[in-house]
């Protein structure tokens, strides 16, 4: 169990987009049922895991989350909430709306965590968005505030940097994997360390790429074969899987508080567990991946360049 900023969560958030929408390249069932749903969370929390992830623009996610939930103690659940400007409804109004609702969804008088879903309105509307956290926090309706930022890490980190360091913000969510080292080569994850942040990792497999059969890959991804079939073949040089390097490689980063994972069963959700709570990444081995995968171009590493748009 990590602790950062007085908040306590597991090293494995349960995240849930794969309970409300259908999700990601691997994906091969589609959208879990009522049943199936109920049966992921509870292994989530037979597990250990004391954390979930999910966002009002993750279908029924919420709903999902507030029905099992319901009568029961709740572990901490990280929300999010989407900003437009331009719209006919002042941020004010959209901010407020998507509060509430996530408040009535989930079941909460005051949500643990709200994150600023895709945070690029903050060139622009930084100081009235950041206004609206902490008025929330003031009023009670929330008890943290946080930022999700997208995969295109390198522009938008830069162009928000000064707001992630804000002490309103807490919590951080990137997109960060053993392909994409930007975070680490910029530094911007010892950055946000040093200013205190909660950092939870998603997109750990890549969107089930990173843990794909070559046979497997998508005719437009063809361009990550070659890249893939090399993290296979170093992990398993040092006795790992291909999915157990992939999490070790970020698990172990001492910045890291808890890796965001999503699954579509609940065998998913025990095998994810038990990779948490695998063997440590070889340092030999962290120092080959960083050599030899550094600098892949954007179009692999990016799901928001991909050739083919996926959830």
């Amino acid at each position: 169990m990590q602790q950062t900023n007085g908040l306590s969560v597991s090293k494995l958030t349960l995240g849930t987009v794969q309970l409300g929408l259908p999700y990601g390249i691997g994906n091969k069932t589609g959208m879990p049922t009522q049943e199936e749903s109920a049966a992921i969370l509870q292994a989530a929390l037979d597990g250990g895991v004391n954390c979930l992830d999910t966002a009002g623009a993750y279908g029924k996610s919420e709903q999902v989350l507030g029905h099992f939930f319901q009568g029961k103690t709740k572990p901490l659940i990280v929300t999010k909430v989407v900003l437009k400007a331009g719209t006919d409804e002042s941020l004010a109004t959209q901010f407020f709306r998507s509060v509430e609702q996530s408040r009535a969804e989930l079941g909460y008088e005051s949500l643990p965590v709200l994150m600023l879903h895709q945070p690029d309105i903050l060139k622009r509307h930084g100081d009235e968005v950041t206004a609206l956290f902490e008025e929330a926090k003031a009023k009670g309706l929330i008890e943290r505030a946080g930022l999700s930022l997208g995969s295109n890490v390198d522009e938008q980190y830069m162009d928000i940097r000064r707001y992630t360091q804000l002490p309103v913000y807490e919590a951080i969510q990137v997109a960060f994997n053993a392909l994409d080292h930007r975070l680490i080569n910029h530094g911007w994850l010892a950055e946000l360390r040093g200013w205190g942040k909660t950092i939870f990792v998603r997109s750990v497999f890549l969107q089930g790429l990173l843990v794909m059969q070559e046979n497997d890959v998508p005719p437009h991804l063809a361009d990550a074969k070659e890249p893939l079939s090399r993290f296979r073949e170093l992990a398993a040089r040092y006795g790992l899987s291909a999915a157990q390097a992939a999490i070790s490689f970020v698990r172990d980063l001492p910045e890291v508080d808890s890796l965001v994972m999503g699954a579509e069963t609940a065998e998913q959700v025990q095998d994810n567990v038990k990779l948490i709570d695998g063997p440590a990444m070889p340092e030999a081995l962290r120092a080959e991946i960083m050599q030899k995968l550094s600098g892949l171009p954007e179009a692999i590493i990016d799901p928001v360049k991909w050739p083919v748009k996926f959830n």
